[in-house]
């Protein structure tokens, strides 16, 4: 469970902030700068989280994953 706060931990560290001061309110495009993990998967040996990417592909305007 630690490794599991970790990884949200540096997840949440790691993802930019979509509103500064200057632009305080969401718009259409920051939908496609929006990625979040899913599925959280430890491995057998319970060192390494797999877990699913999600994000938007802007260019086909839909929505893609990777692991």
């Amino acid at each position: 469970m630690n490794r599991l706060v970790q990884f949200i931990s540096a997840a949440l560290l790691a993802t930019p902030a979509l509103a500064t001061e200057e632009t305080p309110n969401f718009s259409y495009e920051d939908v496609f700068n929006l990625e979040y993990a899913s599925s959280p998967q430890f491995s057998n040996d319970g060192d390494t989280i797999f877990y699913v990417r999600n994000f938007m592909d802007q260019v086909a305007d839909r929505k893609r994953s990777n692991l």
